[in-house]
C-alpha cells in the first residue's frame, strides 16, 4: 500500500474540513448534485433499466412471434460436392 507524505494528509484534512463545514451550512445545496450524480451513475450501472422506463415493447401484438411457432426450421442436407474444373492448379508446373 501506497504510504503518503505530511503535505498530501494536510491537503486531505483541509479538503475534508472544507467539504464538511459545506455540508453542515448549506445541506440543501448538495441534495441536487448528489442525486443527479447518483442517477447517471446508477443508469450507467443497469441500462437494461433506463431502457424499461423509456422504451417499453411489447411482445404480445407481434405477430412474427406467433407464426414462428408454427414452422419446423429448414435442415440443409446437401453434401458439399468439388466438380473438377478444367484450368490447372497453381502448383502444377
Amino acid at each position: 500500500m501506497k504510504r503518503y507524505n505530511a503535505f498530501t494528509w494536510i491537503i486531505i484534512f483541509l479538503i475534508l474540513i472544507g467539504f464538511f463545514t459545506t455540508l453542515i451550512n448549506n445541506f440543501f445545496d448538495f441534495i441536487i448534485p448528489i442525486l443527479v450524480f447518483g442517477s447517471i451513475y446508477y443508469f450507467l450501472k443497469h441500462p437494461e433499466k433506463l431502457n424499461a422506463i423509456f422504451y417499453r415493447k411489447y411482445r404480445h401484438n407481434n405477430p412474427f412471434n406467433f407464426s414462428r411457432k408454427h414452422y419446423k426450421p429448414r435442415k440443409n442436407n446437401i453434401k458439399f460436392k468439388v466438380i473438377d474444373g478444367k484450368f490447372r492448379d497453381i502448383n502444377d508446373d
